[in-house]
């Protein structure tokens, strides 16, 4: 049954506010992990000389290291916003289902150190774009993984939900030159209730839990930004908000 016009463009508008709420309160939510994520006070004074303060005052390289976290705090959470604005602008100006799906890689890349999406086709997942595997993103096309793998992106497509661990995307991935101790995440897109691909990323656990530089110069390769695994998420399910909104359109 075809629902009337003015049903449609409805509903398409209920999702559209739906989206932004939620995109607001989940972009919120991440400023204030990064900021709760800034060294605390006690982490810098343990790098920091502290002279024997005068009887009721404040010793001032304490003063100067609150100060100092406050403002990276400030700082991180800034650039973690603008990163995940600049991603949802361009999600949301993608005129294509394969743009959307090219452009939540690209952006995505930016926070972890590989990244891997999967299309579902029947029972199995294949390969669409990946980043950090090989120098050609396209060589994720002739990856298959069968629904009897268990890897973190077959176990995210089984579950519905985000997974999250030291574990391979997939059972066949060489992970040889990578090493074992990466942190990995892989969400799920739905739309219309259907799972129709899947997300992964992974890091260094090392670099993963540091205190990194989140100012644009951490842009260069290998740099990793903390959360980096709740700005995968964010992305991923607004790409499939942006998904499920361009084939309802």
């Amino acid at each position: 049954m075809t629902l009337p016009a003015h049903q449609v463009h409805g509903w398409i508008a209920s999702l559209v506010d739906r989206t932004a709420d939620q995109l607001r309160a989940e972009l919120a939510l991440l400023v204030r992990r990064v900021q709760d994520a800034a060294p605390t006070h006690e982490m810098a004074l343990a790098h920091t000389p502290v002279s024997t303060p005068a009887p009721g005052s404040e010793p001032p390289e304490l003063e100067a290291a609150e100060s100092s976290r406050r403002e990276r705090a400030r700082q991180a959470g800034a650039t973690v916003a603008a990163d995940v604005l600049e991603a949802v602008a361009a999600l949301d100006e993608a005129a294509s289902l394969t743009d959307i799906l090219n452009v939540l890689v690209e952006r995505t890349s930016i926070h972890a150190d590989r990244v891997l999406l999967v299309v579902a086709r029947g029972d199995a997942l294949i390969g669409w774009r990946s980043h950090g595997y090989t120098s050609a993103p396209r060589d994720a096309t002739t990856l298959a993984i069968g629904p009897e793998d268990q890897g973190l992106v077959m176990r995210a497509a089984r579950s519905g939900l985000m997974e999250t661990g030291p574990a391979l995307a997939a059972g066949q991935l060489d992970d040889a030159r990578a090493g074992h101790n990466r942190f990995a995440v892989a969400v799920p897109l739905r739309v219309d209730g259907q799972i129709v691909a899947v997300l992964y990323a992974d890091a260094d656990a090392d670099t993963a839990n540091a205190d990194v530089d989140l100012a644009r110069a951490a842009h260069a390769p290998g740099a990793v930004r903390s959360p980096w695994p709740e700005v995968v998420g964010v992305l991923a399910r607004h790409a499939a908000r942006c998904l499920e909104s361009m084939t309802a359109r």
